[in-house]
């Protein structure tokens, strides 16, 4: 199993929340950039983390997140693998798993996910890339939508925490753009939906971000401006399936109206 985990300026032990909250026998493999990669060998150690699991980016061979991305995929592939499983650096998990049922019927509500939930999660997303061509995990925003201990969605959202196979990345038939940088995961959905393929994203299991604009990673490379060109960009390459719409934030650094977008995954997956 491959799970891998881009890091960024988050070498600060409690930063990268997805190396202290996950077990330290899933083997993760990190993928850091040249001159931070003494920082992180040293973040690994103390948490107790294999330092073998480490992939170190050549200075100057990535410019942000979404060629990172494609780093990641074309190393994997060279080194044999036809899955993997992506996992950005800031998550915490949940899960509805192991609860007794109340005098109202099963306890869906979610809760920390434990050690045993973790692999449960991650053996799931491996298992199902051997039906379909990307899985993910629900966001704990919204996850309430779907009822069952086991639910899914297909044709859907799938972002932060997601599982790939390779392919069409091998082939280049889907690749990772820097014009939508920061909504690349979006559109890797889209490719892969409009060629027919249809991903499955779990419920059973969630995870969150700290917070979208937490210290390190993309912190103080989105802003307004940026977040209207990316999702204008994303029209341009899916212009059947996205629209652009404003979303007023009320607080925090992003205070003000922003540039979001809305989606038709399942128009795009039933046209592909």
């Amino acid at each position: 199993m491959l799970i891998v985990v881009p890091t960024y300026r988050r070498h600060s032990n409690g930063e990268a929340t997805s190396l202290t909250n996950l077990p330290r026998d899933l083997p993760l493999t990190l993928v850091v950039r040249q001159d931070e990669a003494p920082l992180y060998q040293a973040l690994i150690t103390k948490l107790g983390r294999s330092r073998d699991n480490l992939w170190i980016i050549p200075d100057g061979a990535v410019s942000g997140i979404a060629t990172t991305r494609q780093w990641i995929v074309n190393n994997a592939v060279s080194r044999g693998y036809d899955k993997i499983i992506m996992v950005d650096d800031d998550l915490k998990f949940a899960s509805r798993g192991g609860f007794q049922p109340d005098e109202n019927g099963w306890d869906y509500r979610l809760k920390p996910s434990l050690p045993n939930d973790d692999r449960a999660m991650f053996d799931w997303m491996w298992r199902t890339l051997d039906e379909t061509h990307h899985v993910g995990v629900s966001t704990r925003d919204g996850n309430n939508h779907r009822k069952g201990l086991h639910a899914v969605a297909e044709a859907t959202r799938c972002i932060r925490c997601v599982g790939f196979r390779l392919d069409h990345f091998k082939s280049g038939a889907v690749r990772y753009r820097t014009e939508v940088e920061g909504r690349e995961d979006l559109d890797v959905t889209l490719q892969l939906l409009r060629m027919g393929h249809k991903n499955i994203v779990t419920y059973h299991w969630a995870q969150d971000q700290r917070s979208a604009d937490s210290p390190g990673g993309l912190e103080g490379v989105r802003d307004q401006d940026q977040l209207k060109v990316t999702a204008e960009a994303l029209v341009a390459l899916h212009p059947a399936y996205v629209n652009t719409r404003i979303k007023v934030n009320k607080t925090g650094r992003m205070a003000g109206e922003r540039t979001e977008v809305t989606v038709y995954w399942k128009k795009a997956l039933e046209n592909g």
